[in-house]
């Protein structure tokens, strides 16, 4: 996430950049360097996937960055919750 927010704000990096290095990066590094074996990968495969939101959702509460990941409903952060 601080990468690709400070990737698209800094650098104008293109967003396929900023989001496809770190994706790829979490589906190809873990299983090649913690050798993983095929049913390893296939549970880990879904997992990831399923952190992407859960990641997003954090950095929503908790650092108010709305602007990456559109959900149906707005997450508040807890600064605006607060107030």
């Amino acid at each position: 996430m601080v990468f690709a927010r400070y990737g698209h704000i800094l650098f104008q990096l293109p967003w396929w950049i900023y989001y496809g290095l770190p994706a790829s990066l979490t589906f190809l590094l873990p299983p090649v360097v913690l050798k993983m074996k095929r049913a390893e990968v296939v549970q880990y495969v879904p997992m990831a996937v399923l952190m992407a939101p859960a990641i997003h959702i954090f950095f929503s509460i908790f650092v108010g960055w709305h602007d990456y990941m559109p959900f149906p409903v707005y997450i508040p952060s807890l600064m605006a919750l607060i107030h």
